[in-house]
């Protein structure tokens, strides 16, 4: 039929979730990218964004510092490190918004738009009270999203 629907509670963080997500969207096809908001910069995502050979974007916090080797006291920019570091450090030299412009964040904004106009549409709760219908509630949203984007959609300078 189609693709199944990865959902979590409401206490679930986000950023939790990026290796189920990963794997669920691997089984569709071959990721390039992912872009996400600060909710998602961790040093696991980086790693495991790695290791599956995806570019990985997604600002860092507003207070993110630098790894720190304790032993030595100095930036550990090697291994697991290196790649949030390297965001981190280039923020620091360009700002926030420079780092964005130069990522490609905008991008992102083109997701959010997607999810702004499902919400318009359904709503931002779902009316199902129980887990198995929410389920339902939430395939068939997808399979109506899904076929208002085959009816066109708007084009956007990348």
């Amino acid at each position: 039929m189609g693709a199944e629907i990865l959902y979590t509670k409401a206490g679930v963080h986000d950023n939790t979730q990026a290796g189920a997500l990963i794997e669920k969207a691997k089984e569709a096809g071959k990721i390039v990218s992912i872009i996400g908001d600060g909710a998602y910069d961790a040093n696991s995502n980086y790693i495991m964004a790695k290791e599956h050979g995806i570019e990985f974007t997604a600002p860092p916090h507003r207070n993110a510092a630098e790894h720190i080797n304790m032993y030595h006291y100095h930036i550990y920019d090697k291994g697991k490190r290196a790649e949030r570091n390297a965001v981190i450090r280039r923020c620091e030299e360009m700002g926030i918004e420079g780092w964005k412009k130069e990522a490609g964040y905008h991008r992102r904004s083109i997701v959010e738009n997607s999810f702004y106009r499902l919400k318009r549409i359904f709503g931002s709760n779902l009316k199902s009270r129980r887990e198995e219908g929410q389920y339902r509630e939430q395939c068939i949203r997808a399979s109506l999203i899904n076929r208002f984007n085959k009816l066109g959609l708007p084009k956007y300078a990348v």
